[in-house]
C-alpha cells in the first residue's frame, strides 16, 4: 500500500498521515486490513538528498537514496512459548489406548494434544526425538500441519524400540522443521523397554 505523507506546515520537515487498521474491510487508501499477530512494516524512501557535485565517468549524476524501515506487531500473539499449548506426551497403542510398559519390537505412538489459543491460524511441526541412556539420539520423526484459531489437534509419531533399556522421549512444537522457532516448551517422558 502506498501512502502520501503531507507536511504539517510550511517547511516544518514533519510529514504525517493517519492509517486506519481494520479486520473485516478490504485495504483501500489509508485503510489497511490486518489480522491479530500480523507484522506491519513501513518503508520510507528519501530521494530528496542533494546529488554530488561531480559527475561519474558516464556523465550521469549519482543520486543518493536513503531508505528507512519500521516494523510493528499488530495485536497480541501471547508469549512466544505459548503460541501452541502442548500436553504431556503419552504412549498409546494402535487402538489409541494408553500403555505404561513397552517391549522390544513393539510399535507405540508418542501422542500429545497441540492447542492454539491464539486468534489466528498457526503453522506448526510436531517433532519427536528418542534418546538412549547415553543421550544419543536414536530416532527422530515429525509431522507438520496448521491449527485454526482456538482449535486443537491430537497428533502422534510412531516408534519401535529395538533394544532393552531406558529412553528419554522429547517432544518439540516448532513453527516448522525448517524454522526451529519454538511455539511451546519441550515435553518429555522417560520409558523403560523390556525384553519381548
Amino acid at each position: 500500500m502506498l501512502v502520501t505523507l503531507r507536511e504539517t506546515g510550511d517547511r516544518t520537515g514533519v510529514f504525517e498521515e493517519f492509517i486506519t487498521f481494520t479486520t473485516d474491510e478490504e485495504s483501500s487508501g489509508t485503510r489497511l486490513r490486518v489480522l491479530n499477530g500480523d507484522t506491519m512494516t513501513a518503508k520510507y524512501t528519501d530521494r530528496t538528498l542533494p546529488a554530488p557535485a561531480a559527475l561519474d565517468n558516464d556523465g550521469v549524476f549519482t543520486v543518493e537514496v536513503e531508505e528507512l524501515f519500521a516494523s510493528s506487531l499488530i495485536g497480541s500473539t501471547g508469549p512466544p512459548l505459548e503460541r501452541a499449548i502442548l500436553s504431556e506426551p503419552i504412549l498409546v497403542n494402535q487402538d489409541g489406548l494408553q500403555i505404561e510398559q513397552i517391549e522390544v519390537g513393539q510399535q507405540v505412538l508418542i501422542q500429545s494434544e497441540v492447542r492454539n489459543d491464539q486468534n489466528k491460524r498457526q503453522e506448526f511441526a510436531y517433532i519427536v526425538q528418542v534418546k538412549d541412556s547415553d543421550g544419543v539420539t536414536i530416532s527422530m520423526s515429525w509431522t507438520s500441519g496448521q491449527l485454526f484459531a482456538k482449535d486443537s489437534i491430537i497428533t502422534a509419531q510412531s516408534w519401535i524400540a529395538e533394544n532393552v533399556g531406558e529412553y528419554e522421549i522429547e517432544v518439540f512444537v516448532w513453527e516448522s522443521v525448517d524454522n526451529p522457532a519454538p511455539l511451546s516448551p519441550v515435553g518429555s517422558i522417560r520409558v523403560n523397554v523390556a525384553p519381548s
